[in-house]
């Protein structure tokens, strides 16, 4: 999917749009588009996974901790912790899934 497109599916959303840029047996990547002051739900990982902000800034909540990430910070998200993202503002990041060593 060409990033305009993605891009122009975003400014039509009042939720995070998430699409798979590319999958296989190993890994799972995808692009999270947010406006400002979109909210990606609570929920847990059950494998290592990595977010990326390519542009923007979000910020990053679990339990009593909050981690405020702009572009180009890279946060490894634990596995089996329960958490949320918000974006500060307009905001595009990578999600990288290691499906290798999923803890099923």
């Amino acid at each position: 999917m060409a990033i305009q497109k993605f891009n122009d599916l975003l400014e039509n959303s009042e939720d995070p749009v998430e699409r798979i840029i590319h999958e296989n047996r190993c890994m799972k990547v995808s692009l999270i588009g947010f406006g400002s002051g979109m909210m990606l739900r609570e929920k847990k990982v059950t494998n290592p996974t990595k977010l990326t902000v390519l542009s923007g800034s979000v910020k990053y909540f679990e339990a009593d901790r909050k981690i405020l990430l702009t572009q180009y910070d890279e946060f490894e998200i634990p596995v089996d912790v329960r958490h949320y993202i918000l974006a500060d503002e307009q905001s595009i990041c990578l999600l990288t899934q290691d499906r290798l060593n999923q803890n099923n």
